[in-house]
């Protein structure tokens, strides 16, 4: 697993100045990427590879791999919350969209999860809408979605050299991989 995180952007809690912006953008991105080959469990953060067992692999390397091994669930929580409205519906081409909107805080929460006709999770997504940040919120998130593409034969993953930096391209990502910087 990959991940860039804006550290300005995500970190600062700038957005509980009415009118702020971030201190900055692009300028302090940083990349972690958590590799688990065999009983190895590799992460480097900052250009530098720390090779430990599986056995202190964390459980979950993201919120998509928590959702997809069923070790995170989404917005779980909001479960079971009165005044709350859980929809289902098909499209022509089969895809199946369940859909789950409670009221949260001050505003509402919604989660969609789209089912491929052939029974795949196809995409996840999540929306805040009316929720005012508070200072807990770090970062604050209204807007999430992940889409999940299947590998028919996929190549195995290698063990990275931990005696060579990084490279996240070596791993699959796109040199022309967008960092996302999204602004309440």
């Amino acid at each position: 697993m990959i991940s860039r995180s804006d550290v300005d952007v995500e970190q600062t809690a700038w957005w509980l100045e009415p009118g702020a912006e971030p201190p900055a953008r692009g300028e302090n991105v940083t990349t972690v990427v958590q590799v688990l080959v065999g009983d190895d469990y590799f992460t480097a953060d900052d250009g530098t590879w720390v090779v430990q067992t599986r056995a202190d692999f964390p459980g979950v390397l993201s919120l998509a791999t928590g959702i997809l091994d069923g070790d995170a669930l989404a917005l779980e929580a909001l479960v079971g919350t009165p005044g709350g409205e859980a929809t289902m519906t098909r499209d022509p081409n089969g895809t199946t969209i369940w859909t789950l909107t409670v009221p949260y805080r001050d505003g509402s929460a919604t989660a969609e999860w789209r089912i491929a006709p052939e029974g795949s999770l196809a995409s996840w997504s999540t929306e805040l809408v009316d929720v005012a940040p508070t200072p807990e919120d770090s970062p604050f998130v209204t807007f999430a979605q992940l889409e999940f593409v299947p590998l028919s034969d996929p190549e195995p993953i290698e063990a990275p050299d931990p005696e060579t930096p990084p490279d996240p391209a070596a791993l699959g990502l796109p040199p022309d991989f967008p960092l996302q910087v999204a602004v309440p």
